[in-house]
């Protein structure tokens, strides 16, 4: 098994493919590392001769790989953040950083636990960089308009929470409420009663500012 830049590539994938296996090497790169080391592109990991291997080693070490890409990445991150750019900014928040969307697929890099109450569905999550609990009353076994009763949400807390005790050790918890609906006092309720300690609890809900202009009320 030949070893190019502290990886191990497999003797049955083509030498192409075998090189994508590297840190920063794409698809791009390796036929131009191929191209460059004259080898032909068909040409297997078993079928390289001791020659072929160096003369693709020193290509490959043209250009940053492995542990030396990861240490230019992040004195590029550091000289962002040091510069006080917005670039800079997003990465000290753990935030996107290139303008992507963050209402909904950045909310797990926040490390907060919601309790999010709602019309028809109640849920509990807690998040640490990643989601390790959640339910809801869908979940929990309830259908229909049964959704949206206290007991609903009630039991979708204590699944969530139980979950989390058990394989995480909760201990401590801070809860941030978001939304209406009739299982947000129950949801509290059980909280309290699961023998945590509750650090602070947050009404996050949000509320409009004169925002747009609202709905032509109905006609009757």
């Amino acid at each position: 098994m030949a070893r190019i830049s502290g990886q191990e590539l497999s003797e049955k994938d083509r030498v192409l493919y075998a090189l994508t296996k590297i840190k920063g090497i794409g698809m791009s790169l390796s036929h131009k590392i191929m191209k460059d080391a004259g080898i032909s592109e068909d040409k297997r990991m078993r079928d390289m001769s001791p020659e072929d291997i160096s003369k693709i080693t020193e290509a490959v070490e043209k250009y940053p790989v492995e542990g030396d890409l990861v240490r230019r990445v992040r004195g590029n991150i550091t000289r962002l953040q040091q510069t006080g750019s917005y670039r800079g900014s997003r990465h000290s928040k753990n935030l996107p950083s290139r303008g992507q969307r963050t209402r909904h697929n950045a909310r797990g890099k926040r490390g907060k636990r919601k309790t999010i109450g709602a019309f028809k569905k109640d849920m509990l999550n807690k998040t640490q960089q990643e989601v390790i609990s959640w339910s809801s009353s869908g979940n929990s076994g309830f259908k229909g308009t049964r959704k949206s009763t206290p007991y609903a949400a009630t039991t979708a807390v204590e699944k969530a929470l139980s979950k989390a005790k058990d394989e995480y050790g909760l201990k401590e918890v801070e809860i941030f409420v978001k939304g209406p609906g009739a299982g947000r006092d129950a949801a509290l309720r059980s909280v309290r009663s699961a023998n945590l300690k509750i650090s602070m609890i947050a009404d996050v809900t949000p509320i409009p500012h004169n925002g747009p202009r609202p709905k032509k009320k109905r006609r009757g």
